[in-house]
């Protein structure tokens, strides 16, 4: 009876230190599974966030880039109508150089400087006599203190005609500039597309390799190599050894 009791005693006792050891390694993998675990989650908050932050700036760089085209059209439109304008400028000087009657001229004169229409001024004939046949020379008779207002108009003529050319080299700058910061727009966007793909292959490499890993804690395989194992298996079997000498 002495003998099998102690047989017995020194097989549980073997069991419960290798069941106890396995115990302990099974909390370590759990350990290691929930800090996989929660590594994964963490990954894919960012990535959420992630995915989030770049929708909403591109939500926002498409409202831009229409406003962009919009303006793009707008300014497209206002060159029309400068052409337009330069092309109705030269087609009314030349109509001024193709008048041939002096009354048409008169006419015209009064359109162009409606403030003289109710002036003292008129038309004259000066004939000029070179000892030859008499050249009469017709002359617009006007208050001296009228050729300001031909003073300052010719100086606004030259000084509009100096702003225009300034502006035509601001726009072509400015259309250099536009196709600049289009190149540097669709770099970054390029650049940021090449992240983004990085980021995405790097994430589903290791949330593959993540879930692999996890599955190899949960089911992991049985090995010789599990620390204390063999001293355990040694130790029982010592005290197999031990119960069966002192039940002979």
């Amino acid at each position: 009876m002495i003998k099998r009791t102690l047989i017995v005693v020194s097989i549980v006792a073997a069991l419960l230190a290798l069941g106890f050891t396995y115990v302990l390694a099974r909390l370590r993998d759990q350990k290691e599974i929930n800090r996989a675990q929660m590594i994964m989650e963490q990954l894919e908050g960012q990535r959420d966030s992630l995915l989030e932050r770049v929708a909403m700036l591109d939500s926002a760089t498409a409202v831009l880039e229409d406003s962009a085209d919009g303006l793009v059209q707008k300014a497209d439109s206002l060159r029309d109508e400068v052409r337009e304008l330069e092309r109705g400028r030269q087609q009314a000087q030349l109509s001024v150089r193709l008048l041939r009657r002096p009354e048409d001229l008169q006419r015209r004169f009064v359109e162009t400087f409606p403030e003289i229409g109710g002036s003292d001024w008129g038309v004259t004939e000066i004939f000029s006599d070179d000892g030859g046949t008499p050249l009469g020379i017709q002359y617009v008779v006007l208050p001296l203190w009228f050729a300001e207002t031909f003073i300052i108009d010719h100086q606004n003529a030259n000084n509009y005609q100096a702003q225009v050319s300034r502006l035509l080299q601001m726009d072509s700058l400015q259309l250099v500039t536009i196709a600049l910061k289009d190149t540097i727009i669709r770099l970054e966007q390029e650049k940021t597309l090449a992240f983004r793909t990085g980021y995405d292959s790097a994430y589903t490499k290791y949330e593959a390799l993540n879930e692999d890993y996890i599955a190899l804690l949960k089911n992991p395989r049985v090995s010789l190599k599990v620390p204390g194992l063999a001293a355990i298996l040694g130790s029982a079997a010592a005290g197999v050894a031990v119960g069966a000498a002192v039940a002979k």
